[in-house]
């Protein structure tokens, strides 16, 4: 059985590592903007989604936001609860990453930099 898995990957500069997918079953769809995403998981339902998580320092995001990832958190929470979240994340900004839980469990965060080792582990683990 293939495991379905959206990258919701907005950074230009972000490794792609897509050869890691079909070694493990997955199939991935990769996606650029959370309009996108919003769209996609409507049409279809993943098993994982893989996103990258920017804190958000000069906005609201100390109150009611965190970060970039808030609107497809709370999307999930009430409609995907099911699907398994991996984050992808700087060390900088890794701190911030546990604010997510309020919102939705994370199955596992990747620091970057993004490698077929530590993103391959990350997956493993979920799909054991």
């Amino acid at each position: 059985m293939t495991t379905l898995l959206y990258s919701y990957i907005e950074s230009p500069t972000h490794p792609l590592i897509p050869e890691i997918f079909p070694k493990l079953g997955i199939q991935e769809k990769r996606i650029t903007s959370l309009r996108k995403l919003m769209k996609e998981l409507k049409k279809k339902t993943p098993d994982i989604i893989l996103a990258e998580f920017f804190y958000g320092y000069a906005n609201n995001y100390a109150g009611a936001n965190i970060s970039n990832l808030d609107v497809l958190l709370r999307n999930m929470q009430q409609k995907y609860p099911n699907v398994k979240l991996v984050i992808i994340s700087s060390k900088n900004e890794a701190q911030y990453v546990e604010k997510l839980l309020d919102i939705f469990p994370i199955a596992a965060l990747v620091i970057h930099p993004l490698t077929p080792n530590n993103l391959g582990a990350a997956l493993n683990s979920i799909l054991k």
